[in-house]
């Protein structure tokens, strides 16, 4: 990192703070509100009272932050670094939250987790969900496997979409942005309805793009294409519910499609290259008060997801194309369901539970090759690649007089494929006073092998299959202390914490037992995945949120990492093993202090209440160099991805929003007000300097 930008990350670190955590509504400047999330105990709590580190950000947030997606969103919030987040619309947008893997982090959509089955790693690309029914987000960081099963190593992100209003509303949305040669426009609608005790809400939000390329020239020398990519996007939604005295009920359809034109990989672009995407979700809840001491929950749904690509021969030449076709389709399930019975008693409470999750895919891919007329096809349908999670779980809250508490929670999982998983989660915590706490986070997690990584059938010519059925979890633990602060007009909330993660997943060649200088082709075996090592995050965060005199406020936050992975003795003997990502080979202990696209975040606001002028405000985002990773020729016989550096960057934005009549909302910024040229991901282009402009209607 330059001077410039280490000084500048270092100012907004001494600043603190989340971005717009609590920021108050166009043209209040009243104190800040008591916030609640459910996602901690699967209850709710106030934000004060939960003794790790939460942030709840609302839709009034989310229409003050003027983003463009929920990756750009996320990537302004403590903890999380969302690669593909400033790149083309479209791009595939990889969430990495306190440093944990874009796999390490689990996602919920109205308490369902929701992942894309398909995929080597199971990650779900953010780029497919949309922004226009989001009524809360809750992100709690840090180990949560505890209560909410695999994958919650580095935290939750529980999206909450629109149900029931106190009142029959619509409102209708308009966009459009201007960012170098490309452009963005698109509009969303919905409706809320009310009839007696029930209601009816639908959504509906088109959003395209095109115009810019998403590649960067390569750094040799050859025959250079530029084709501007395109993409387009549509959600609709439609849920249904009733509220009664003692019972609530809802369910809900969600339907998501779209279309990109992709390019072949960094520093390749391909002007015939299409993904086409389609999601539905089925997905409700229920809650019945049965006194005022316990509650019943249950919830649950069903998502199918399919990816086609289509890549028609590329031009690599003026005229001249590779004479390479391939079409493959991706196909996955996410099924869930989760009952939970909460109780409260005094100076106790709990909550107990048991939950099912099951994913489930399919994989069909073709290609021919012209030139060397060869033709392959396969399918994974007879593979059955699926996998199945029972879980049993609880938590319990012990408060005293004396203002020391303590809530343990557990969770024991049962996996088809590999056993049972036991996690715990420890949290003692001091309420100093009413306003004050001071807490501790012991807890445990563990993160399942995707169902490639486990059963992906391809074997090599030497017979190793690709797939390793014998692959055990990743698991991680957490080791924190924070403190917590809230008054009238100022929050803060910060932690020192350590996250550790063993038995890694890692996708290696395998070769014949010899030294690395003597390997040659004829010593390759395949390649597969294996458990080995352990990487390291240590850091600090911390967030507030200040209201200021004549009409200021100030938030921000900062998230400072420092990583290592340690790559252990490859077993079984007999082999020798590489790993793909550094091309180190395990014949030994390695240690490394380069973890890929694992960055260091800060970012602040400035926010002016300009009475019924509307609301001025001055954001920057920082972040810290970090490692990519690319193909490298020379790392053994086959090549490797080696580490680049991607240099730290810190964009300015200029936002303003304002009331037109009564009814009606405008939102205009400029991101990236310098204009600075920057990289995100290798190969790949960001976004210039960018014009957007929103427009709120209220209907009647």
């Amino acid at each position: 990192m330059n001077r410039m930008n280490h000084t500048l990350c270092l100012l907004l670190l001494l600043m603190n703070s989340v971005l717009l955590s609590g920021q108050t509504a166009l043209n209040d400047t009243g104190s800040m509100l008591d916030q609640v999330t459910v996602s901690s105990a699967r209850t709710p709590e106030r934000i004060q009272e939960v003794p790790r580190m939460v942030t709840v950000l609302t839709w009034r947030d989310i229409a003050a932050s003027q983003a463009q997606s929920l990756g750009e969103f996320l990537s302004m919030q403590l903890g999380a670094s969302v690669v593909g987040a400033v790149q083309n619309p479209g791009a595939n947008q990889s969430l990495f939250l306190r440093g944990a893997g874009s796999n390490q982090t689990t996602i919920m959509v109205d308490g369902m987790r929701i992942s894309d089955p398909s995929t080597p790693n199971g990650a779900i690309d953010l780029s497919e969900l949309s922004l226009a029914d989001i009524e809360q987000i809750e992100i709690v960081q840090g180990g949560h496997s505890a209560m909410f099963g695999t994958g919650a190593l580095g935290g939750l992100v529980n999206i909450i979409t629109r149900k029931g209003a106190q009142k029959a509303s619509s409102n209708l949305n308009i966009h459009a942005a201007r960012f170098g040669p490309g452009h963005a426009f698109g509009g969303s609608a919905n409706t809320q309805r009310l009839y007696k005790s029930g209601f009816l809400t639908a959504q509906g939000q088109h959003y395209r793009s095109g115009g810019m390329n998403s590649t960067l020239p390569s750094p040799t020398p050859g025959y250079l294409a530029s084709e501007a990519d395109g993409f387009s996007k549509t959600d609709l939604s439609l849920r249904g519910g009733w509220n009664g005295k003692n019972a609530n009920v809802w369910a809900g359809w969600r339907h998501n499609n779209q279309h990109t034109d992709i390019d072949a990989g960094a520093f390749r672009d391909d002007e015939n290259y299409r993904l086409r995407m389609k999601r539905q979700t089925l997905h409700g809840g229920a809650e019945w008060k049965l006194n005022q001491h316990y509650s019943l929950n249950l919830t649950g749904g069903w998502s199918k997801l399919q990816r086609k690509s289509d890549n028609d021969s590329s031009l690599i030449g003026p005229g001249t194309y590779d004479g390479f076709i391939g079409r493959d389709v991706f196909s996955g399930t996410n099924s869930s369901a989760d009952l939970f019975m909460h109780g409260n008693h005094g100076n106790a409470q709990w909550t107990g539970g048991i939950s099912f999750y099951a994913e489930a895919a399919s994989v069909n891919t073709y290609s021919y090759s012209r030139p060397w007329s060869f033709e392959s096809a396969s399918n994974y349908d007879t593979v059955g690649l699926n996998s199945r999670i029972l879980a049993a779980y609880g938590q319990a809250s012990l408060f005293t007089k004396h203002k020391v508490s303590l809530a343990v929670s557990g969770r024991i999982s049962r996996h088809n494929l590999f056993g049972n998983v036991w996690n715990a989660a420890f949290n003692p915590y001091w309420n100093i006073n009413r306003r004050a706490m001071l807490y501790g986070n012991l807890s445990t997690g563990f993160n399942t092998p995707s169902l490639y990584q486990m059963l992906a059938p391809e074997r090599s010519f030497a017979g190793l299959r690709r797939g390793n059925p014998n692959l055990k979890p990743e698991h991680g633990s957490t080791a924190e202390v924070g403190f917590k602060h809230k008054s009238a007009t100022f929050s803060l909330q910060a932690s020192l914490f350590h996250q550790r993660t063993s038995q890694v997943i890692q996708y290696v060649y395998a070769w014949s037992d010899k030294h690395p200088d003597s390997v040659s082709f004829a010593d390759y075996l395949g390649d597969t995945y294996i458990n080995n090592g352990k990487s390291i995050q240590n850091g600090f965060q911390v967030e507030y949120n200040a209201i200021l005199p004549l009409g200021f406020q100030l938030s921000g936050n900062a998230t400072m990492l420092a990583g290592k992975q340690i790559l252990n003795l490859g077993e079984p003997a007999g082999r020798l093993y590489q790993a793909f990502e550094s091309g180190i080979f395990l014949n030994q202990k390695h240690e490394l202090s380069k973890l890929s696209r694992r960055a260091s975040t800060a970012t602040i606001m400035l926010a002016h209440n300009l009475g019924k002028s509307g609301v001025l405000s001055i954001r920057a985002r920082s972040v810290s160099k970090k490692y990519d990773v690319s193909y490298d020729d020379m790392l053994g016989p086959f090549g490797a991805l080696n580490y680049l550096d991607v240099q730290s960057y810190t964009l300015l934005d200029l936002l303003f929003r304002t009331s037109l009549g009564q009814h009606c909302t405008l939102g205009c910024a400029v991101q990236n007000l310098t204009n600075r040229t920057y990289t995100d991901i290798a190969g790949f282009t960001t976004r210039p300097r960018s014009f957007s402009l929103n427009l709120s209607f209220k209907l009647p």
